[in-house]
Order: C-alpha cells, then structure tokens, then sequence
C-alpha cells in the first residue's frame, strides 16, 4: 500500500504465476499495474476539477458535468457538451427575449396613450402598464456567488448597477 491504492484495486495478471518469471521482474509488473491506476486516478481526479472549473465558469452547477468524467467520458468530450448546453441556453434565452419584444411591439400596434394611460384601440380597456422602480439590495457572499446573482439578471434582461 506504498501508492495508496488497496491492492484490491489491481488486475491480477495469470502471468505472475509463471514459474519463469522472478521474483523481481514479477514486483516490478505489479508495481508497473499500481503505478497505472495511480497515475489514471491523478488523472481523473484533474479532469474532475477541470471541468468543474469549465462549468462554474459558464455559471453552470458542475456537479452533473462532472459525474460524467467518473462515468468514463473525458474531459474533452465534457467540455464540448458544457458549451453545447450554454450555447443552447443562451439561443433560448435570446428567442424568449424576442418573442418578447415581438409579442410588446403587437400590443404597441394596439394601444394609445390618452392622457397618463394607455389604452386597448381594439377593447378600449385601459393597459396596466407594470411599474418600473429602483429596488436596492445587497448580495452578501463570494465574488462567484454575486457573479452568479448578476449573470441571472443579465439572462433575464433586468437593468442593474454595480457597485463596490
């Protein structure tokens, strides 16, 4: 257990049952054997926090992208679907967007300001226009946890102001 590993975790080899081979030759191929599971867990364990990082970048949760490396896909392969999914967010998010502005500017057709309200040309009912205000309030966290908090209200089109 010199590496860490439980021996366990080695792939027996029926060629260390050989009586022709030594007794150094067969130490060094089980060590050869450790050395490799060492070596693909260091591995592991990099792409792991790679494609966490990737993830967290992206301001997405990295614990689904990241089970996929111990389910065997690399690191590469996960990174690639990271930015298949953020540039699919982002088109859905832009196509909302514009179905938004397509949807105000047909309503727009329709109304009439009269005075201090807006009214329906076809029902003649007065539209509820939403009131816009400043609302203050402070996020208390990490850097990353505030970044989050910003990136959200970017997607969402909401105006804020930084301050620091």
């Amino acid at each position: 257990q010199s590496r860490g590993i439980d021996p366990k975790d080695i792939e027996f080899n029926d060629k260390w049952l050989n009586k022709s081979l030594s007794k150094l030759e067969r130490t060094r191929q089980i060590g050869d054997a450790a050395d490799y599971i060492v070596k693909q867990r260091e591995e592991v364990a990099a792409a792991k926090k790679a494609v966490t990082k990737y993830a967290e970048a992206m301001g997405l949760d990295a614990g689904g992208w990241v089970a996929q490396i111990d389910q065997g896909a690399s690191q590469l392969d996960v990174m690639a679907r990271v930015d298949a999914y953020a540039e699919r967010q982002k088109r859905e998010t832009e196509q909302a967007k514009k179905r938004a502005e397509a949807q105000a500017a047909i309503d727009a057709l329709h109304q009439k300001k009269v005075g201090d309200k807006v009214v329906d040309t076809n029902t003649g009912e007065v539209v509820k226009q939403p009131e816009v205000k400043h609302y203050g309030f402070e996020v208390v966290g990490t850097f990353d946890e505030a970044k989050s908090v910003a990136d959200f209200m970017t997607k969402q089109g909401i105006e804020f102001i930084t301050m620091e």
